[in-house]
């Protein structure tokens, strides 16, 4: 009877099949099942794996501390100068250089993590390259080998980015190499995809006519499809790209060196001065990679929304190159108008306001104290008998240097529309010129508007400063004229969409601008 008893006690504690809790008596031990096989290719095929790492590991220690990290930033920007001019144009290049500059300009800490990202994302992007590119064209060749391929580029861009670290963590640890591998394999199917499409695209009649003069399989390939496919490649290796970017924060998750790791710990530890820093580096360098590795076609699409749109079309990436193409075709060519004669004189009136600005610069600004440096410096508070120009710390300092770059934009914008209309850049032209005279007067405006500090009661204004000041008006009043008779045309037609990458660039624009307005700008740190 006690047995019999228990046995009931049992029946009645035993879930019922439609209980969550049944299905803990069907578990199925896949976790165990992982870590034996884990455990197994760590052991029996580790030399496969060596194999596997041998690439990463060799190319990263030659690329970034071999070659990137040895050289002055410098030296790295004048690089990217040449880069970007051979592969793009003047602007792209000088754009780069400035922009690596300015990351140099933040710290050599930094400059050494920008030095680090851009080696690890141009190795991930390279190792893509030599596999995606070969393995894209055997696939646009052989209908065999994309049915069986293209089943593995939907299954791999369906994945989470964060399941991708799962077994390369397994097998190889964290650190730099892993990451690397995560971040190749990540970026790769949008290149084999867009290589196959290259190759399938090209007209079969122009490829029949080539084996019907004799070239055999190989020339075929080299001197017909793939010049034909290269704009198809070209967008596939810029989408690899923006994906390797987008995974530089994912990857420091793994050890990954670089800006991303640094962007890691200020978030971790709430680091606002870090935070700041490194994302605007890091910003930089995925401009000047994305500017200089896309197609002419999409130039005028931003970095937000470039980024977006191949997260989007992962899958899909065809749509891109498409929509790249379209987006080239309705830009329309025009040509510069000569400039005539009623033009020239608003020119040299504007141009003359530069000169006096740049002029300026080289004149008093201040005697007696410093205008805005005895607010954080108190040995500039009295400077008896001493007189300082716009170049100079107790002179006009970064409003001189303003001065100075304003102006000789007003007169570059002038002599550049002379010598060559739509030979520069649009900043020199009659726009530029006004924007800049602009600028100019509205600065000089508030320095002399601007009140001394109450200790610097010798201070007086230089005449520099009337001089820039009546350069500015000169300049405005000569680039206004210039404008009203300076033929315009539209550049680009407008959008029925809204530029949301722009959108949020100027609101994070005003966000810093508001934060400088009431954050302090200087601090007398001596003891």
């Amino acid at each position: 009877m006690r047995v019999l008893a228990q046995q009931q006690s049992d029946e009645a504690l035993r879930p019922g099949f439609f209980d969550n809790q049944v299905t803990e008596q069907f578990l199925i031990p896949v976790g165990a099942w992982a870590d034996q096989a884990v455990d197994w290719i760590a052991v029996r095929l580790d030399w496969l794996l060596a194999i596997v790492e041998w690439p990463f590991e060799n190319l990263i220690n030659l690329v970034v501390e071999d070659i990137l990290e040895p050289l002055p930033w410098v030296v790295v920007a004048i690089a990217f100068f040449v880069i970007g001019t051979l592969t793009r144009n003047v602007r792209v290049g000088a754009f780069a250089a400035g922009a690596l500059s300015l990351c140099g300009i933040l710290g050599n800490n930094y400059w050494l993590e920008t030095a680090r990202t851009i080696g690890f994302v141009g190795v991930a992007v390279l190792l893509c390259v030599i596999v995606g590119i070969p393995l894209g064209v055997a696939c646009g060749r052989t209908d065999s080998t994309w049915r069986v391929v293209r089943p593995l580029l939907d299954g791999m861009q369906v994945i989470p980015s964060f399941v991708y670290m799962l077994p390369f963590i397994f097998f190889f640890g964290v650190g730099v190499v892993p990451a690397t591998m995560v971040t190749m394999t990540f970026a790769l199917p949008p290149l084999v995809r867009l290589t196959n499409l290259g190759i399938r695209q090209v007209p079969g009649d122009v490829v029949e006519a080539s084996r019907a003069y004799g070239a055999p399989e190989w020339r075929v390939l080299l001197d017909v499809q793939l010049p034909l496919a290269r704009p198809a490649i070209a967008t596939g290796i810029n989408q690899t790209l923006l994906l390797a970017v987008s995974m530089l924060g994912i990857a420091a998750i793994m050890g990954a060196g670089g800006l991303g790791r640094v962007l890691f710990q200020a978030i971790t530890t709430q680091d606002i001065p870090k935070g700041m820093a490194s994302g605007l580096a890091f910003f930089l360098v995925a401009v000047v990679l994305d500017r200089i590795s896309q197609p002419e076609d999409t130039d005028s699409a931003g970095l937000i929304r470039r980024v977006r749109l191949a997260w989007a079309h992962r899958r899909d990436p065809e749509r891109l190159l498409t929509t790249g193409e379209g987006a080239g075709a309705d830009a329309s060519e025009g040509r510069f108008a000569r400039v005539t004669a009623k033009e020239r004189l608003p020119m040299g009136i504007a141009a003359a306001g530069g000169v006096l600005a740049v002029v300026s610069v080289f004149l008093t600004w201040t005697s007696g104290a410093g205008l805005f440096s005895a607010y954080g410096r108190r040995a500039d508070e009295d400077l008896a008998q001493q007189s300082f120009s716009g170049l100079e710390a107790s002179g006009g300092s970064w409003f001189g240097y303003m001065a100075l770059g304003l102006g000789l934009l007003v007169v570059g914008a002038a002599l550049m529309t002379l010598l060559g209309p739509g030979r520069g850049p649009r900043w020199l032209t009659a726009d530029g010129s006004l924007i800049s005279s602009l600028a100019l007067l509205v600065m000089m405006a508030c320095y002399v508007l601007a009140s001394a500090a109450d200790a610097a009661a010798s201070y007086s204004a230089g005449a520099g400063v009337y001089v820039a000041l009546a350069g500015a008006l000169l300049a405005s009043a000569g680039s206004f004229w210039w404008v009203s008779l300076a033929p315009h045309s539209p550049l680009h037609p407008l959008t029925a969409r809204i530029g949301w990458g722009r959108v949020v660039l100027a609101g994070v624009a005003v966000v810093i601008l508001g934060m400088a307005a009431i954050s302090g700008w200087s601090f007398d740190q001596r003891k």
